[in-house]
């Protein structure tokens, strides 16, 4: 009998940048490392981090891009072939990490290692065969994680996109891998172009995944909070018939660049717009 998901017979176990008005730009991503990096760094199986409800609701409270602009060059942003199944999912997670290539049995080590508020994080390394479908999905709900983000095809989209959990993918593909290879949990791994180390913490939506660690995640969460309340002053104002180039200083600072003069800033009452 083939079983749904996994294709093998029988039973299994102060500055302000905007960033949704356009007028900022989202952060560069981290240096993509090699296979080679990323299996010379050694696991970290033992590492737990937990974050607190409140850090959550704030984290949730803004969005990939205020949080990218917010940290234009430290951030980790993965590329855009990590796409939503669903949009309008928007989480936040501490990464479990899985390297795999063609074949899901590690898949269904880290699944089985995972603890709730945990995001799975596959890299197949480039695999032309899936290893996440509609049980690992539903077995991952289960459990509590919050997200599943896989570098690689999936299958079962349809049933993934009905569930409460999101799943970001770079591709589709009907064929499953197998499941009679042993790689690694709890390692580094390259997952859109970016490292991603266990206890990392993953946050994504419609716009995209960016990764950072705890202690970076609390040093930019208020100007990320400043930045999303910078906007909304700015809607709210065109919405009141206001222009936007009203609500900026942009006649002074396009004439200043224009002089060279690359000290100016774009400022919005006050607060400068990087």
């Amino acid at each position: 009998m083939m079983m749904r998901g996994l294709g093998m017979c029988g039973a299994v176990g102060g500055a302000v940048i905007l960033s949704r008005s356009g007028l900022g730009h989202i952060g560069t991503s981290a240096p993509v490392a090699t296979s080679a990096q990323c299996a010379a760094k050694p696991p970290n199986s033992t590492k737990l981090v937990t974050l607190s409800r409140d850090l959550r609701q704030r984290v949730l409270a803004v969005n990939t891009a205020a949080l990218a602009d917010a940290d234009k060059e430290g951030l980790r942003v993965m590329d855009a072939r990590l796409r939503p199944i669903r949009p309008g999912q928007p989480f936040v997670g501490v990464a479990r990490t899985v390297r795999c290539f063609n074949d899901f049995l590690t898949v269904i080590k880290g699944l089985a290692e995972s603890v709730p508020g945990e995001v799975l994080v596959i890299d197949t390394q480039q695999s032309t065969r899936t290893v996440v479908g509609e049980l690992f999905g539903t077995e991952s709900k289960r459990r509590g994680l919050e997200a599943i983000v896989l570098d690689g095809p999936c299958r079962d989209t349809a049933q993934l996109a009905e569930m409460d959990l999101p799943v970001h993918i770079t591709g589709v593909r009907p064929i499953s891998g197998t499941a009679n290879k042993i790689y690694a949990t709890q390692v580094a791994v390259q997952c859109g172009g970016v490292v991603v180390e266990p206890g990392d913490v993953v946050i994504g939506d419609d716009d995209g995944i960016v990764v950072c660690s705890v202690e970076q995640l609390t040093t930019i969460l208020p100007a990320a909070e400043a930045i999303v309340a910078a906007e909304e002053q700015l809607l709210q104002g065109m919405k009141a018939g206001v222009p936007l180039l009203d609500q900026l200083n942009f006649d002074e600072h396009y004439a200043a660049v224009a002089r060279g003069d690359h000290t100016s800033k774009l400022q919005f009452k006050g607060a400068q717009i990087q």
